[in-house]
């Protein structure tokens, strides 16, 4: 029974592991209605393109929350530094839609949409 533990246990733990780093995709996937990250980006990057700066507000507020939930289950397949980009690229949107800034606001978007893509890669 000893020896079946020590083989058991590093490969089932191995296992586990490799399972959760290959489930990338799996994982950045909406599971609910309120995590569609990418569907709020894309909006928001309509909104900001027509300067509808009211709509693009309650997007990026949706993106926030959004994010928030995503990041959960993420956070162990992804690196800080990407995870921190999206932080920092979520805030300057917030803060250029406040300024009505639509160059910040698309660079910005476009920016999260390549950190989305390379999030646990």
């Amino acid at each position: 029974m000893r020896k079946f533990l020590t083989i058991f246990l590093p490969v089932f733990s191995l296992i586990i592991f490799v399972m959760l780093m290959i489930s990338a995709p799996l994982l950045k996937k909406p599971w609910g209605l309120d995590d569609k990250v990418m569907e709020y980006v894309d909006n928001t990057i309509k909104y900001a393109n027509e300067e509808q700066w009211d709509k693009a507000k309650g997007e990026v507020e949706k993106i926030e929350n959004g994010w928030s939930k995503v990041i959960k289950r993420v956070q162990y397949i992804s690196e800080l530094g990407e995870v921190d980009d999206i932080y920092n690229n979520i805030a300057r949107v917030r803060g250029g839609v406040q300024a009505k800034d639509k160059g910040i606001v698309l660079s910005s978007l476009y920016e999260i949409k390549e950190n989305w893509k390379s999030l646990g890669e």
